[in-house]
């Protein structure tokens, strides 16, 4: 990028890219003495990416065929893990086991029994954006987190454990087979459970602000200037794509 902040035509790559991680739930890792939890903690410090997804076996939250009240592996992800990812920004977690389809509403720190969700506005309670959504992030790291059961697309449920449905879900759709969809497109992440029969009977948004960012070779140059004009292409893009800017 020679010239930069110069001539009056600049051409900026950008690469937007998104993490997805993937976790071991099953019980030797999911601790904070763990290698898997050490090696986490630094990947999240380190990263850089616009948007976090993770996923791992078993769900902290869920009333399905498996209850996080009462089972170890939930628990433990819940109590352990949940907060590492939490205070990283980390903006959607799917999960399994369960065979049901639930989703949670846009929360955090909620690390104890189903009886102890506090459906106040964070921080005074868990649900950090009250509604449906779009909800939004004001900063990458922002706060916020969804919380996705998707176990219905082998075998859909039957049986609930008591308390169903969980208080921490905005939906909870038992006994429909379906996949979830996840699409990315800038600053919008957006999932769809689309059922068997080709409906969707879910679906939710979180959009990012402040979020754009110049970099080259991973090293941000940030430069304050005029510009008369913005063309941003190809559009639609297959992941990197170019800025030009004209002052």
């Amino acid at each position: 990028m020679d010239g930069f902040g110069w001539a009056t035509m600049h051409t900026i790559q950008v690469r937007m890219r998104n993490s997805f991680i993937a976790l071991d739930s099953y019980g030797s890792y999911n601790n904070s003495s763990s290698a898997m939890y050490n090696w986490l903690r630094d990947d999240l410090t380190a990263n850089t990416l616009q948007w976090v997804v993770v996923y791992f076996h078993h769900p902290p939250y869920s009333k399905g065929s498996h209850n996080s009240d009462a089972s170890t592996e939930l628990i433990d992800m819940r109590q352990n893990i949940i907060p590492l990812l939490e205070q990283h920004g980390v903006d959607l977690v799917m999960s399994g086991h369960s065979h049901s389809y639930e989703r949670s509403f846009f929360i955090k720190n909620h690390l104890g029994l189903e009886n102890t969700f506090n459906s106040a506005v964070y921080p005074s309670g868990n649900i950090v954006q009250s509604g449906g959504g779009p909800f939004t992030k004001s900063s990458r790291k922002g706060n916020g987190t969804i919380y996705v059961v998707a176990g219905t697309a082998g075998q859909a449920g039957s049986s609930t454990a008591s308390g169903y449905p969980h208080n921490a879900m905005f939906k909870s759709i038992l006994s429909k087979s379906g996949s979830l969809i996840l699409e990315v497109s800038g600053n919008n992440l957006t999932c769809k459970f689309l059922t068997c029969t080709g409906s969707i009977d879910d679906q939710f948004s979180i959009q990012k602000s402040n979020t754009a960012r110049f970099d080259d070779n991973e090293n941000p140059n940030l430069i304050s200037y005029t510009t008369k004009s913005l063309v941003i292409f190809p559009n639609p893009s297959n992941g990197d794509v170019n800025i030009s800017l004209d002052n």
